[in-house]
């Protein structure tokens, strides 16, 4: 085994090279790590870390074998220490791998594979073995696809490794391949100082050097194989300089956005104005405005950076509270709506209908073609409805309601809501900000924890003005539908209606489904709805725990106005409030909201996300030109 320098194989002489046969002893490979890692620690310019792995012919199906518990401990370590290198490494593999190899791939930065790859899983006694490995696989392509890999399977072949993620690049000649990666490949984060002005202006030379890639090549359509690897590679390094500088700024520069926490910018106009106060940290109007031109799959995926910083705000406890108590606040446009909404009792959106009837409000979706689908306009008028019911002293009780479709499925028929509009994802028109987190932190969270109409500090739930919430579900309330109900007092549904949260098939996170749904029908059928797809009928067993109240559908009417008589009772608005609090206080939707900020970014522009939302469209297409054929 090679541990020592090697910069033959390296371009410019940058790098150090390590070559490791997975067959040898526990101890042996843990030595090599660390003299590796002493190595390029002892560099202070920048260093390519090259482990390269030799196919044993007869490699060992066994791992880690007969060892102790301290020295699989030292070979964690040495693993981590790996990790934390503040150089690049790159792995590279080829021909029947097993034994460390996996774990090693999953701890590099950038991985290369030749195309005869196979990798064996770490098994012990007839096991997977349940050390890091299992962690990191959980962490790179997570939990449902790693239960099935390591349940059910014994290798992984180059093609699963690759669209799994676990192999970046794929090729025959390793030597130029290493060659070409690693000047280029992700680099090790700018080091930056803990001084902001400094730190801003590193981020802000890393991001320019980043854009100068990038606008060297194609766009995203019309990028090789090749240029793809560069366009991943140069997002790769100005994100890593990012997420350091978000590490130790971000409660400085939400405070300079906010004059101190003394103003309160929504979420979309903060975003914005980072773009103009922080330059580099997120993308810019105008590269906003030119994603707007592509559909979601030929994007550059600049909202990633968007979600990213939302994220670090949301993490932070002093940031984060004031961002999700700004975004409880009511909207200027319900504001302006106001005293005509109090006047005449209706308002008529773009997308939805506000009534008052008597104490009770009722808020109709309309997106008729679309089975009353959430597209951003929606989205927008539901904010701005919620707002009206809340803010309105005479309403007692808000009433959530799909109305009639002209969709060919269901033609004259009233639907909840068919979730997200999936071809206005595939589109590129579901914005990460101004949809999929403003709709949480907006609307479907003023739902259950009210509106905040006094934003002076150091008051209680007196500064909140909550009511109770009814849900009429006719024919199915599916995916955002469903979410809705999560957070609703009351739900009434027709015979023959269902509820589905089909992340799974999706692609997509479900908003706070994951959070508020296990409260409510327990953790084993939650993991069945949102892993499984599977539905709940509301004259299934499990009916009761979605729906209050099952009724035929000539008896809708009749049963929502009896519920809203019912929790127009004075004393439900109080404690409905405080069931709120005992069930999801504030700072516990944070956390959960600051970790689906990140993921639902990346899941946005995940390849299998923008395969199934193409293959939807492509269906849809189809059967639209099928029933036109026959007209």
């Amino acid at each position: 085994m090679k541990t020592g320098p090697d910069r033959t194989g390296l371009p410019g002489e940058l790098g150090i090279l390590v070559r490791l046969d997975g067959g040898s002893p526990l101890p042996e490979l843990t030595a090599a790590l660390d003299a590796v890692c002493e190595q390029a620690g002892e560099r202070g310019e920048r260093t390519v870390v090259v482990l390269r792995f030799t196919p044993a012919p007869h490699q060992p199906r066994e791992w880690p074998g007969g060892v102790s518990i301290q020295e699989v401990k030292r070979w964690e370590r040495a693993v981590r220490r790996l990790e934390r290198l503040d150089h690049v490494n790159i792995a590279v593999v080829e021909g029947t791998c097993g034994g460390p190899v996996l774990d090693l791939l999953l701890a590099a930065d950038y991985r290369i594979a030749g195309p005869d790859l196979r990798l064996l899983l770490p098994v012990n006694e007839g096991h997977f073995w349940p050390g890091m490995t299992l962690y990191r696989l959980v962490q790179h392509i997570g939990l449902a696809r790693a239960r099935r890999i390591v349940l059910w399977d014994s290798a992984i072949e180059l093609a699963d490794a690759t669209e799994l993620g676990i192999v970046d690049q794929v090729s025959e000649d390793l030597t130029e391949a290493v060659h070409t990666a690693a000047p280029t490949g992700p680099a090790a984060p700018v080091p930056l100082s803990g001084r902001f002005d400094d730190d801003a202006r590193r981020l802000a030379e890393q991001a320019v050097a980043a854009e100068r890639i990038l606008a060297a090549l194609p766009p995203v359509p019309g990028r090789s194989r090749d240029e793809r690897t560069r366009a991943a590679t140069a997002h790769a390094e100005v994100r890593a300089v990012r997420r350091d500088f978000l590490a130790r700024h971000t409660d400085t520069v939400y405070g300079l956005l906010t004059d101190g926490l003394t103003r309160r910018p929504r979420l979309p106009d903060l975003v914005d104005a980072v773009a103009d106060r922080v330059p580099g940290l997120v993308p810019t109007r105008a590269q906003m405005a030119a994603e707007l031109r592509f559909v979601q799959a030929e994007k550059e995926g600049r909202e990633i950076d968007q979600g990213r910083f939302c994220g670090a705000v949301l993490r932070s406890p002093t940031a984060g509270r004031h961002l999700v108590e700004t975004m409880l606040g009511p909207t200027p446009r319900a504001l302006e709506l106001l005293d005509r909404f109090r006047a005449e009792g209706r308002v008529e959106l773009d997308a939805v209908h506000v009534e008052r009837r008597g104490t009770a409000a009722h808020v109709e979706f309309r997106n008729p073609g679309r089975l009353n689908a959430e597209n951003a306009r929606l989205v927008a008028d539901l904010d701005t409805a919620v707002d009206l019911v809340l803010l309105d002293d005479t309403v007692r009780v808000g009433v959530l309601r799909g109305g009639t479709t002209d969709h060919p499925a269901h033609r004259g028929r009233r639907v909840f809501s068919a979730g997200i509009d999936l071809t206005d994802l595939r589109d590129g028109r579901i914005p990460l900000v101004g949809f999929l987190l403003a709709r949480e932190l907006g609307y479907v969270n003023k739902l259950l924890h009210g509106l905040l109409t006094d934003p002076a500090p150091g008051a209680g739930s007196e500064r909140y003005v909550t009511k109770p919430w009814i849900g009429a579900v006719d024919t199915f309330a599916i995916g955002g539908g469903m979410q809705l109900l999560l957070t609703l007092d009351h739900v009434v549904a027709e015979e023959g209606a269902y509820v589905s949260l089909p992340a799974a098939e999706e692609g997509i996170v479900p908003g706070a489904g994951n959070l508020r749904l296990t409260r409510q029908t327990g953790a084993r059928l939650a993991r069945q709805v949102v892993l499984g797809g599977r539905r709940i009928a509301a004259t299934g067993p499990e009916a009761a725990a979605v729906y209050d109240e099952v009724v035929p559908a000539d008896r809708m009417d009749e049963a929502v106005e009896r519920a809203a008589a019912a929790l127009a009772a004075p004393a439900v608005a109080a404690n409905r409030r405080m069931l709120a609090l005992a069930e999801e206080p504030l700072d516990h939707f944070r956390t959960y909201l600051a970790e689906f900020a990140f993921a639902q970014a990346d899941r946005a522009y995940a390849p299998d996300v923008l395969d199934k939302v193409e293959r939807r469209w492509q269906e849809r297409e189809r059967r639209r030109a099928a029933r036109g054929s026959r007209t």
